[in-house]
């Protein structure tokens, strides 16, 4: 399998690394300056593609590679990559992912809607500025009147943004070659150094550093100039720390499950139904020492005596304090609502009608004395746990237990 990565600096280190970790694949990644690659983990399965490429380069890139999906993880103000990697993954068919960065809040800055708008507020200003929106909108700034007096731009330390810069007219006094992240202390002493009156900066989220730019400029008494972002395309975005989950979801096989053995005695146990499931589930785990509940308005048989049932539906509440909860109704919509509630305390859950929302499978039990042995198919084959938990107990009998 092959996976695209369109990347900016931060999102692509932290995100080729996990992609790498997680999947048996080929990892391509996309940047636009030699810089950005050198970033980048050096891996036998990364595959590193330097340079801007127009819509028609990221096509046929896409074309020779055949990724099984694309993820556009680039800078939230680079409009047109983005458009082109939309517009080239239509033409494909292939998948693509928008990978989106959490928005900072605005309260500390004046929102603008555009590098222009933020050039036209500036020349009626007067105070030096300390642009932070990094190397491409350089040109804009040359505008305001005296700019290599007014303006100090920190930029990306690569050879190629001093040369453009300079190019512009931009003094080597008034360029700050840095690489980030940097924290609001130095932030702020920058600001104080360079005796800045305004800051521009775009709204590039906790990879961009904004909160602490927003901060600092807030502690250093200088207003800030937040240029807002552009509308996010029409196409599936998930915010970073979404994607991989969903990428595993997708395209890696199901992972057996993990037979782990717990100590139950005294533990509080809640099961929900009473029906031949659950029952034959609350007969089960009764011999392990637990303390157990039974919510459901009826039942299907005599429960044991050593079971506490409460004769009524689920409750939201019901399962705050367990340790363990089973869902075992016959309606969906109250075992996904105890799968809820069990995820927002941390409660481990079996849900009897989704393998999906099982935070631990119940197995098929074969048990002699302290032996107990438990078989699982991961959820995916009951009929061949039941033959298989038959076989175990036919082979125990054999060699004469019990």
């Amino acid at each position: 399998m092959n996976l695209l990565l369109f990347a900016g600096t931060t999102e692509g280190r932290e995100l080729a690394q996990e992609l790498l970790r997680r999947f048996p694949a080929e990892i391509y990644v996309c940047v636009a300056t030699e810089y950005g690659g050198q970033l980048l983990p050096e891996h036998p399965r990364l595959h590193r593609q330097t340079g801007r490429m127009d819509g028609s380069a990221i096509r046929d890139f896409i074309r020779k590679i055949q990724p099984a999906c694309v993820l556009d993880a680039t800078h939230p103000y680079a409009r047109e990559v983005t458009w082109n990697i939309q517009q080239a993954c239509q033409e494909t068919a292939v998948p693509l992912l928008r990978v989106i960065r959490s928005s900072s809040s605005p309260a500390q800055a004046e929102v603008v809607p555009s590098v222009e708008e933020a050039v036209r507020l500036l020349r009626q200003t007067q105070g030096h500025i300390l642009l932070t929106t990094g190397s491409k909108d350089l040109a804009a700034f040359t505008q305001i009147e005296d700019y290599p007096e007014r303006v100090f731009a920190r930029i990306l330390p690569s050879a190629e943004n001093i040369r453009q810069a300079q190019a512009l007219g931009f003094r080597g006094s008034h360029l700050i070659c840095m690489q980030g992240p940097f924290s609001v202390e130095f932030n702020a002493a920058l600001l104080r150094q360079i005796q800045a009156d305004w800051m521009v900066t775009k709204d590039s989220g906790k990879p961009g550093g904004t909160e602490e730019k927003l901060e600092a400029a807030a502690v250093a008494g200088v207003r800030t100039i937040l240029i807002g972002r552009p509308e996010e395309p029409s196409v599936p975005a998930l915010p970073m720390e979404e994607v991989l989950p969903f990428l595993e979801r997708q395209y890696l096989p199901p992972a057996p499950y993990f037979p782990l053995f717990q100590n139950l005695r005294g533990r509080k146990v809640i099961v929900f139904g009473a029906g031949t499931v659950a029952q034959r589930r609350i007969h089960a785990l009764l011999p392990f020492g637990c303390h157990m509940t039974v919510i459901a308005p009826k039942a299907v048989s005599p429960l044991p005596d050593t079971v506490r049932w409460e004769c009524r539906p689920y409750h939201p509440g019901d399962c705050k304090g367990a340790d363990l909860v089973l869902a075992a109704t016959n309606q969906r919509e109250v075992n996904h609502a105890v799968f809820e509630e069990c995820e927002e305390y941390g409660i481990p859950v079996n849900v009897a009608d989704c393998k999906e929302e099982c935070r631990f499978y119940f197995p098929g039990l074969v048990r002699e004395g302290d032996l107990v042995i438990g078989v699982t198919s991961s959820g995916t084959d009951p009929a061949q746990v039941k033959h298989t938990v038959q076989r175990i107990r036919e082979m125990l009998q054999k060699e004469g237990r019990p």
